[in-house]
């Protein structure tokens, strides 16, 4: 579990560190007779690596993204509901998400949460590191979907590590320059287009209050069809903040699709955001350099530089039992199944999917 220093050097630990297993992308179904649409067991002794120590920037590691958490509540025995914050390639504040500001139903909201999805596509054969890839990295067509050489899917292992605030109060504002998100349900049409820009009018998700003022300068990121990583350079014309609703101003050259949204969506159409420099965020990753052997040491990190390891050496029976029970639960009592868009569900911490032998 990674832990973090503050830029004045104060030590933090972590809240909490949590681990999910995942089954397929989406509301993806098992077909039956269909290995490729199915999960395989995970292998005794299979190691896998996830996130890049590596990177330079967010884009340099698309697996690790921030959030201020999520829930899913079983509110009667047919209906859920889904409590979502903005998912981004960097941390930002989530105090507009905190319990406080809220009510009761977002107590699940403890400060920032780096979030590492591993890789879950596998040759079939080895178990190092170097036998598991991300489905864009398997050698077939569809960057979603194990194919090519890695054409077995595994469990999606999710490892999500809890910051907390860091202050230690209730300030969960991780950034020493303003730094808000929040969910874009809906982008409109460019219109009044002059001197190589445009504007658009975005539509905000009625989960927390939009703060965004004139000449505010902001970013967009996991637009659908648009750029992954943040795209900034947008400016903030006018704001409608009782609607919900604040219109930017966009360069020619950036430009964003349409997109219409649905209330409650996890993914919507994207996050808009501060658009802050990294060097706004106001801790380190620690670890990643042995000092006793290595002189200058570097102990610290960029946050983008997170990443996550599993070694599956524990117990296998009961890896095998949390399979077979709940990622192959899809009609079971249990319920496990809770399709979210672009996350396979985390209900009561479980998620199904077919396993590989039993569809």
């Amino acid at each position: 579990m990674p832990s973090f220093y503050k830029t004045d050097g104060t030590f933090i630990p972590p809240v909490r560190q949590r681990e999910y297993y995942v089954g397929l992308p989406g509301s993806g179904a098992c077909s039956p007779g269909v290995t490729a649409d199915c999960l395989t067991d995970m292998p005794d002794g299979m190691q896998i690596v996830g996130g890049n120590s590596g990177a330079t920037a967010p884009s340099d590691n698309q697996h690790v993204y921030w959030q201020c958490g999520r829930k899913t509540t079983q509110t009667t025995d047919t209906t859920t509901t889904r409590y979502f914050t903005p998912p981004l390639d960097h941390p930002y504040d989530c105090t507009a998400f905190d319990m406080g500001s809220l009510g009761g139903n977002w107590d699940f909201v403890d400060g920032p949460v780096g979030v590492v999805d591993l890789p879950r596509c596998w040759d079939g054969t080895g178990y190092s590191p170097s036998d598991v890839v991300y489905p864009e990295q398997d050698g077939g067509s569809n960057d979603f979907l194990c194919e090519g050489t890695y054409a077995t899917t595994l469990p999606l292992i999710s490892i999500r590590t809890h910051i907390g605030s860091i202050d230690g109060g209730a300030d969960y504002n991780p950034c020493t320059a303003t730094c808000r998100a929040y969910i874009v349900l809906g982008i409109g049409a460019p219109y009044s287009c002059a001197n190589g820009s445009c504007l658009i009018d975005l539509s905000l998700d009625h989960t927390a209050q939009p703060t965004f003022s004139t000449n505010d300068q902001v970013a967009m990121f996991g637009v659908p069809n648009g750029p992954f990583n943040s795209q900034g350079g947008y400016t903030v014309v006018t704001d409608d903040q009782s609607n919900y609703k604040v219109t930017i101003n966009i360069p020619n050259s950036l430009p964003l699709p349409q997109c219409p949204g649905v209330l409650g969506s996890s993914t919507g159409c994207g996050t808009v955001a501060d658009d802050i420099s990294w060097d706004d965020v106001a801790f380190k990753l620690a670890g990643g350099t042995d000092c006793s052997l290595t002189y200058p040491c570097n102990h610290t990190h960029y946050f983008y530089d997170l990443d996550a390891s599993f070694w599956n050496t524990w117990q296998q029976d009961v890896l095998g039992d949390l399979e077979l029970y709940c990622l192959d639960d899809t009609t079971g009592a249990n319920g496990c199944l809770q399709a979210v868009p672009g996350e396979a569900v985390i209900g009561s911490n479980r998620t199904a999917e077919c396993v590989d032998g039993s569809c």
